[in-house]
This record gives structure tokens, sequence and C-alpha cells, in this order.
């Protein structure tokens, strides 16, 4: 164990003195810089749809309009028109004081949504995609009123649904990539440099040496998730403030199919493909509610794990391919890849069972929505497990390789 633990402090010391620890960073930079701007602007359009704002245009043009009558010849409309629509924006700018009552207008919705879902007879409620929508809302309905969480405005944004949102993209290819730099010359840069030899010839088995460098790539690639995540919730909280972190989400919810043809428009959460005739809907019978806050740690959690399934998987190309540039161009070619076909095939169903790419946002297959893309099941514990084979086979994989390499042409 000690013969381990100085293997590992010895390529992370060497791994600090490496120029791809700087690109890494840089391009993490670049990743939460592009996050920040794109906040930044979605938010000033939000404070542009507040109630107060769209009222005090509201007047001004009311005001326009009377001052000069004979300029418009639909006055009494216009005039009626903006009438209405001041009458309503003042409504919505009552109903966000702090002091307002917000608990009514949910039980008002809540008792409609019951009675909407108990007109659906009892056997035809596992088919229906109404009732199933109905049956989320008022899963989240009752969590708010239970919890005393008062639901978000339509125009506030939360940084912890934003950040959730924007990791969903970085983990499928900006985090790949900068494992991918990360890790990629491991082993392989050792062989393009020489000193792979000197390495070798220590009294240390090899099977320690190559899980030090293993051990190593994973604690580096951990940390630059972790960090990543950090900072670009860091960020949001800066811009949006910290809001909504209590707001209810629903996970484990999963999908339904049924043979049915669609007309007329569909209800939120379901998808219909033509060519098939299959509506595909969500379900929550197994689904829990938790807290915002909660779902990002927990997703960030995710996205480590499956952080550590790609350091795995380039680990075994940095192991096989005795060049830098080879080992890290097959791993970024992987990443690449694995993004475009993710996006482009995610209906191929032996995809979501041997692809790992599909699954390195793993909160989306907590969250349902991986599953509604994919108009199949595809579970937190299928990516898992997925993510989990490609890695034990890849650790396994470069032990076997490793341990039979010849040290006069490593």
């Amino acid at each position: 164990m000690l013969e381990l633990f100085r293997v590992i402090a010895n390529e992370w010391m060497k791994l600090l003195r490496r120029k791809r620890l700087w690109v890494a960073g840089i391009l993490m930079l670049v990743t939460v810089a592009l996050y920040g701007v794109t906040e930044y602007h979605s938010h000033q359009a939000a404070l542009n749809n507040r109630p107060e704002k769209q009222l005090t245009i509201v007047e001004q043009n009311l005001s326009d309009i009377k001052a000069h009558p004979k300029s418009d010849p639909n006055y009494q409309q216009d005039v009626q028109s903006l009438q209405q629509q001041i009458a309503t924006l003042k409504v919505e700018v009552a109903a966000e004081k702090p002091g307002s009552d917000w608990k009514t207008p949910l039980q008002q919705e809540k008792k409609a949504d019951l009675a909407q879902m108990n007109q659906v007879p009892a056997g035809e409620r596992a088919s229906s995609p109404t009732w199933n929508y109905m049956q989320g809302q008022l899963m989240t309905i009752n969590y708010q009123l239970q919890h005393n969480v008062r639901p978000l405005q339509p125009w506030q944004l939360s940084p912890y649904g934003e950040m959730m949102q924007y990791l969903a993209v970085a983990a499928m290819l900006f985090l790949p990539l900068v494992v991918a730099i990360l890790v990629a010359d491991m082993v392989a840069g050792e062989a393009t440099e020489g000193t792979i030899k000197l390495l070798l010839v220590r009294p240390v088995s090899r099977a320690k040496i190559l899980l030090g460098k293993w051990i190593t790539s994973l604690f580096v690639s951990a940390l630059a998730t972790a960090l990543t995540g950090a900072a670009l919730w860091a960020v949001g909280v800066a811009i949006l403030g910290n809001v909504g972190a209590n707001q209810p989400i629903a996970v484990g919810s999963g999908v339904n199919m049924i043979h049915q043809v669609v007309a007329g428009p569909l209800v939120s959460g379901s998808t219909y493909n033509a060519s098939t005739g299959m509506l595909v809907f969500q379900t929550y019978t197994h689904a829990t509610v938790i807290p915002m806050w909660h779902y990002v740690l927990t997703g960030l959690a995710l996205t480590v794990f499956a952080m550590l399934a790609v350091a795995t998987v380039t680990f075994l190309c940095s192991t096989i391919f005795r060049s830098t540039m080879a080992s890290t161009g097959v791993s970024l070619g992987l990443v690449i890849i694995g993004f475009v076909v993710a996006q482009m095939a995610i209906h191929v169903k032996w995809l979501v069972w041997l692809f790992f790419p599909v699954h390195l946002a793993l909160f989306t297959n907590w969250a349902g929505q991986l599953s509604q893309e994919a108009q199949m099941n595809a579970p937190l514990g299928l990516g898992m497990l997925v993510l989990s084979v490609w890695g034990v086979l890849s650790l396994g994989v470069s032990l076997v390789y490793f341990s039979k390499r010849d040290i006069l042409n490593a």
C-alpha cells in the first residue's frame, strides 16, 4: 500500500508539471465564462418581462394613444385592450408581493387537476397521457403546499435549474474533453518520452504502477468536474441570485408507449413518432419529489461518476497507444463521435444499452429526460450499469496489456 501511495504521489507531481493541466484549466474557464455570458443575457431578458416593467410600458402606450386619439382609427378597441392588459398586470404585480396569498391559487389549481384526473376512467389511466401529466403536476403542487415553498414567478430564472440545463450539455461534451486532455498522456506520454523504461525497471510491480496512474487519473478528473460544477453554481447565483433552491423536481419517472394516432396538440411531456404510430409519455408511478438543491448536489455527484468512466476509457487508450498524439486523438475522437451519435441516433435502442456516451449526463436518466428522448425506459440504474461495465472492462484490459508489455519496445 505504501508503494502504491508513493506511485500516486509521484504521478501527481508529474501531472502538475504538464502543460495539459493548464490547457484543461483554460477550457474549464471558457466553459464557465460562456455560461456566465449566456445567463447574464437571459437574466436581462427575464427582467424585461417582469409585470412591473410590462405595466409601465402598457400604461405609457395607453397614455400615448389617449394623447392623440384622432391618429388611431381603432381608438376605442385599442384603449379597451390596453386597459384590460393593465388590469391583468396589476393583479400579477400584486401577486408577486412578499405578503401576498400564493397558496389559494395553488389549491385551486390542485382542485382543478384532481377534477380533470377523475374524469379519466380508472382502467384507462395508465394509458392516458393527460392523467399521467396531471399526476406529475399534482406531486409538485402537493410538495409546495406541504413544505411551504412558494412557486417561482414565470419570469424568474433559478441558478439551480439553469445550471443543470447547462451541465447536461457540458457533461456530454466539455467535461469529457477536459478529462481526455488530462488523462490521454498518462501512460502514452511516458512512452513517447522514453521515461516508461526507467519506470518499469523500478522494484515496483507493473500493476501498482498502472493502478497509481489510474487512481491519479480518477482523482484529477473528479476534481476538475467538481470544480467546474461549483464554478457554474457560483456564477449562476452571482447573476440570478440564490433563488429556487427549494423548488420541487420529480425524479425517477419513466415512460409509457402506446399505439395511438395523434392529430391534435400533445400533452406536455409527450412525444409522437408518426412513422411508428407510437405515443410516448412520462409516467410518475415510481417517481419522488425532491428540492432542487438536492437534485443539483446529487446530479453533480452522478456527473463525477460518469467522468470517472470517461477517464478509465481514456486511460485504456493511453495504455494501448504508445504515442501521445495517437492516444489524445482517439480519446477526443471518441468524445466528439459519442456526442454526435448520442444526439442523432438516440432512438436506436441498443445504443442506450451499450453506448456509454449516451449516459454521461446521468442526472437526465434520474429525471426521466433520457427516457423521453430515447423513447424507452432508461433509468438511472441502467446508466450507472453501462458506465460501470465500460469502466471495469477498460481497466481490466489496461492491466492485462500493460503487464505483458515488452519493456525494450515500450
